[in-house]
C-alpha cells in the first residue's frame, strides 16, 4: 500500500484526501517520532524467501537439472 506522510493532521489539504482515497493510499498523519526504529515502523515492508533442502543434502528431482 503507497503511503504518504505528513507531519501534521491539519496541513493535508481536502484535495489530497480525496485524490489518496481515489488510488487507495494511505495518509499518515501522525506526528513524527524522534526514536527512529519506531518511526520506520511506518515505511518497512517485511519480504521472506525461503529455499527448502532436506537435511541431509538430497534435492530430489531439483537436483537432476542445472539452474
Amino acid at each position: 500500500i503507497p503511503l504518504i506522510r505528513y507531519a501534521a493532521a491539519n496541513r493535508v489539504p481536502l484535495t489530497v484526501y480525496e485524490a489518496a482515497a481515489e488510488k487507495g493510499y494511505h495518509i499518515a498523519r501522525r506526528r513524527v517520532l524522534m526514536e527512529g526504529r519506531i518511526e520506520m515502523i511506518n515505511y518497512f515492508q517485511e519480504q521472506a524467501l525461503c529455499n527448502n533442502y532436506h537435511r541431509y543434502g538430497n534435492l530430489g528431482e531439483r537436483g537432476l537439472f542445472d539452474h
